[in-house]
């Protein structure tokens, strides 16, 4: 019963972030940015909001969103932010952030 919950669960995280285009963390948000992909490979656009802007630019990839993320708002993100970031960035995450968030293997 314990296993069909945490899976109900999952499932729901996952449809929930799926649809998500921005993951806000403190003053930092990050988000997908169709027209860069296409035109110059860098998909995510990474903004802080405070300081007037101060070291906002986009990102190649999740990797570098996340770490740029951690050094504006000088935090670490958590394993579903990161998952978030992935998601958004439009690529798989790797074992390590999946194993980190919780995530079972079926």
């Amino acid at each position: 019963m314990k296993n069909i919950i945490l899976t109900a669960a999952f499932l729901i995280a996952a449809i929930t972030t799926a649809n998500a285009q921005t993951v806000t963390v403190k003053n930092v948000t990050i988000s997908y940015n169709q027209a860069a992909a296409e035109n110059i490979g860098f998909s995510l656009d990474v903004t802080n909001n405070a300081n007037g802007g101060s070291g906002s630019g986009l990102c190649k990839n999740a990797y570098v969103a996340i770490n740029h993320t951690q050094t504006l708002c000088g935090c670490v993100l958590t394993p579903n932010q990161v998952l978030d970031v992935f998601t958004i960035a439009k690529e798989d995450a790797p074992q390590w952030a999946l194993d980190n968030a919780g995530v079972k293997r079926l």
